[in-house]
């Protein structure tokens, strides 16, 4: 039978082993400090909407402008512009009270670079051209056709 001191010392074992056993929780609570610190440092870097998606999605709502003036400019007879201002990345619609001012992080350019507006006539022409968003070495081109004025997204 076993003596009132082993029985002290097995439970003063057992109490031991239960406390190294596991996590504390300050040591939990230090790990995620760590985490949150890591996470502070590295997300900034990341640029969150400023990759393809975005430039797919401006790109889609500049095409829907400048389909809306060729169509406005067919249906009424009367040629239209869509002015455009690159220093800004600010597009305004000829047909309608449409807008649309681009994120200031998003590049944005022309070609030809003095293009300030693009003409759509009655007969479905144009004056043509190319609006970059992006780099010109990753990004997407906005084309408009000048004989025909259709208008199409490119990748690059």
């Amino acid at each position: 039978m076993p003596t009132l001191r082993a029985t002290e010392r097995q439970i003063t074992g057992a109490r031991a082993r239960d406390r190294k056993a596991g996590f504390a929780l300050v040591e939990l609570m230090l790990a995620f400090a760590v985490i949150a610190l890591i996470a502070a440092l590295v997300l900034p870097s990341a640029r969150f909407g400023m990759g393809a998606t975005l430039q797919r999605y401006e790109a889609q709502r500049i095409v829907s402008l400048l389909r809306g003036d060729r169509n406005a400019a067919i249906r009424t007879g009367r040629p239209v512009t869509t002015r455009i201002d690159l220093a800004r990345g600010h597009l305004v619609a000829g047909g309608s009270d449409s807008e649309i001012t681009l994120p200031s992080a998003l590049a944005f350019s022309a070609q030809p670079a003095s293009l300030g507006g693009l003409a759509f006539t009655t007969d479905g022409r144009s004056n043509g051209g190319l609006l970059f968003l992006g780099t010109r070495e990753r990004g997407i081109a906005v084309r408009v056709d000048p004989l025909t004025a259709s208008i199409q997204i490119e990748r690059f």
